[in-house]
């Protein structure tokens, strides 16, 4: 049984546990285990090295992000932050691909946006 809910907007780390312990038949506690020692190693290895390639996945890497204003909702101030690196992702071809075949932008109610609005 490795269905989810339709409806569902993301799929949790949850959620993955339970389609990979469904599909491996391997125990959840164990399939969480690997799972959280993965992420682990994942932003380890991005502190360490900067990039991490997962062939036929795609490429973790830190950039740098520049400085830019920002607004506090909290008194309607405004402040600029100094530079920083940020973790970010490139799909491969493969995942680009497989996506484009099986999702439309039909499917999608909205752009998904990790940005909120500040008004």
């Amino acid at each position: 049984m490795d269905t989810l809910q339709k409806s569902k907007t993301s799929t949790t780390k949850a959620d993955l546990v339970t389609l990979v312990a469904n599909k491996s038949n391997y125990d959840k506690k164990d399939v969480e285990k690997i799972l959280e020692t993965f992420l682990k190693i994942i932003v380890e290895e991005l502190v360490k090295t900067k990039r991490v390639k997962l062939s036929g996945f795609g490429t973790f890497y830190v950039a740098k992000q520049a400085k830019r204003k920002q607004y506090s909702p909290f008194g309607n101030k405004v402040f600029e932050s100094g530079d920083c690196c940020v973790p970010k992702f490139i799909p491969s071809n493969a995942v680009k691909d497989k996506v484009k075949a099986k999702v439309s932008p039909e499917m999608l109610d909205e752009p998904y946006s990790l940005t909120r609005s500040i008004g």
